[in-house]
């Protein structure tokens, strides 16, 4: 490890970030797997990769749903890592919410595929993502899912507070022709 971006280029910096990771991921559960990693300039290096696992947080931890993230590692002229930028494929509230609160997941992003589907959309030599193909299927976005699940929720909540349906009005007999 060269000089840690977070330690002021100070050398052997990273030793205490990385402890920090060790404590923070369930060592046992989380996995960083890697499904892309090029040379994407004179000095940097582009990895994406697929996080999943859990969280020590609380007695207990939490799980993360897997998702994915693009980081890119500039080096000094030395090539020692002097930067490091991460982008990841959802926003932060959605791990936090995901994380925090499963029941909400079906209303946020969808999880990241496995590691063997994501190679195949990413260019080996760029780390960049493929258009997509046919058989990406596009997942319905956020506002729909929650029209989704409030239609849902607000009818059940409708039926529990009135309950069931009335029963249809009797229908009365044909009136009989009466005799002239």
């Amino acid at each position: 490890v060269g000089p840690c971006p977070w330690g002021k280029g100070r050398r052997g910096g990273g030793e205490p970030y990385c402890r920090q990771v060790r404590r923070l991921f369930n060592q046992e559960t989380s996995a960083m797997e890697v499904v892309c990693a090029a040379a994407t300039g004179p000095r940097a290096i582009t990895v994406v990769w697929r996080l999943s696992g859990g969280v020590n947080l609380g007695a207990f931890g939490v799980a993360i749903k897997p998702y994915v993230v693009t980081t890119t590692l500039e080096t000094d002229a030395d090539g020692l890592v002097s930067a490091q930028e991460d982008h990841f494929s959802i926003p932060g509230y959605d791990i936090l919410l995901s994380a925090l609160l499963p029941p909400l997941r079906p209303l946020l992003q969808p999880e990241a595929s496995p590691v063997s589907v994501l190679a195949s959309r990413y260019d080996p030599l760029t780390c960049e993502p493929l258009a997509p193909t046919a058989s990406d299927e596009e997942e319905p976005g956020v506002a729909t899912k929650g029209v989704w699940f409030a239609t849902e929720a607000f009818g059940k909540l409708a039926a529990a507070v009135k309950g069931p349906p009335p029963p249809p009005p009797p229908t009365e007999p044909p009136p009989k022709e009466s005799d002239p």
